[in-house]
């Protein structure tokens, strides 16, 4: 048998809950002596709770609470802000990277008379040869390793710890 949980058998104490659902605990604490037993527990505390005195906070209590989750909300708001821009950012660059991977498929592998190849761009083309990818100009190659690399400095930025920092 599926006892009733706590937090219902408050509200029934408390009269909040729907008629169907009072219908239903009524006739599970008429079948349940361990949930009748709860109940009587839920319903002393609740009557010792009202002869206590309450305590109010002191102004300035209230004032600094209020204070800090106002802050926390400041502070939320701000990392959901610059989480969409870094997601805006991201997605343009990536519709960047895909354009330029596109044109450098269109172009060929061929560089022009009198452009100097930096070697780590050769590097990159040797290495999509051996992966069989098809033949990508190396100027585009050039535009987005800096474009891959803007788009993972955050990351970057992130993972360098403070205290290897030396000034």
């Amino acid at each position: 048998m599926n006892h009733i949980s706590e937090d219902i058998l408050i509200e029934f104490a408390d009269g909040l809950l729907t008629p169907d659902q009072r219908k239903e605990t009524e006739l599970h604490l008429e079948q349940c002596p361990s949930c009748r037993e709860e109940l009587e527990m839920v319903r002393s505390l609740s009557v010792l709770m009202q002869q206590e005195p309450l305590m109010m906070a002191p102004p300035a209590m209230t004032n600094r609470v209020m204070q800090q989750v106002e802050l926390h909300q400041h502070i939320m708001l701000r990392k959901a802000k610059s989480r969409r821009t870094a997601f805006r950012f991201a997605g343009i660059m990536l519709v960047f990277l895909g354009a330029m991977f596109c044109l450098g498929l269109i172009i060929g592998p061929g560089t022009g008379p009198g452009i100097q190849i930096p070697e780590f761009i050769m590097t990159a083309l040797h290495y999509l040869k051996g992966i069989k990818l098809p033949a990508i100009n190396p100027l585009v190659l050039y535009v987005t390793v800096p474009v891959m690399i803007l788009l993972f400095s955050e990351r970057i930025i992130r993972s360098i710890k403070p205290s290897k920092i030396s000034i």
